[in-house]
């Protein structure tokens, strides 16, 4: 008799399963989705403090306008240096100075080259030293308006005693930028909870990178 009921629960098991997995599968969907649609809806299109100034300006590359927007701030005199943070190593700093159409005074003066960032992550590790080394406590982060978030997040995490200012590229803040695909919003939203994760309960990453300072001499 215990066998044979042993063997009902078994097969009522069985016979559930699917469905309460399915049931698990749709809930966790419909979170997603409820998150990302409230997600986007809350994604910064215009700029933080517009009108006021920071130490730094710390920009992410990987996308169109980003470069030209910082390099336009720091020629209003919005911050004392500007970091290009995700510079490509086989790009040499005269061409790289030709292709943003400044002079070469700004260019050796004020602004640094990050040479060692590969990702978001490794960006926000990059960031961090350069502003520790320069002692500074206020950064005005341009990036993609989608990307900003995660940005965020990321530089928090690896500098959270330094105040950051956001300053997107959107279609509000520059003439020609284009908003993205929903799939590449979706992309970044899922990219954005990974982050999330790891500033709640990761540990703070090393801050061993330094920008390559190299055209300053």
């Amino acid at each position: 008799m215990v066998r044979f009921r042993r063997l009902r629960g078994w097969a009522w098991v069985r016979a559930r399963l699917p469905r309460v997995l399915g049931l698990v599968a749709l809930a966790t969907v419909a979170l997603w989705l409820g998150g990302f649609l409230l997600w986007a809806a809350n994604l910064p299109l215009t700029p933080e403090a517009e009108g006021e100034n920071s130490d730094g300006i710390v920009v992410l590359t990987g996308g169109a306008h980003r470069i030209d927007l910082a390099v336009a701030l720091l020629a209003q005199g919005r911050a004392e240096r500007l970091l290009i943070s995700g510079v490509n190593q086989r790009i040499k700093d005269e061409t790289l100075r030709r292709v943003i159409g400044i002079s070469k005074e700004l260019f050796e003066c004020c602004i640094d080259l990050g040479r060692v960032a590969q990702n978001t992550q490794e960006n926000a590790i990059e960031a961090a030293a350069w502003a520790r080394r320069n002692q500074y406590r206020r950064l005005r982060v341009v990036t993609a308006y989608d990307h900003m978030p995660r940005s965020l997040l990321e530089l928090h995490r690896a500098i959270p005693d330094v105040t950051l200012v956001a300053h997107p590229v959107s279609p509000l803040t520059v003439e020609g930028a284009r908003s993205p695909g929903l799939l590449s919003l979706a992309m970044e939203y899922s990219k954005y909870w990974v982050a999330l994760l790891r500033y709640r309960f990761g540990p703070p990453p090393p801050i061993t990178a330094e920008p390559d300072l190299s055209h300053m001499s």
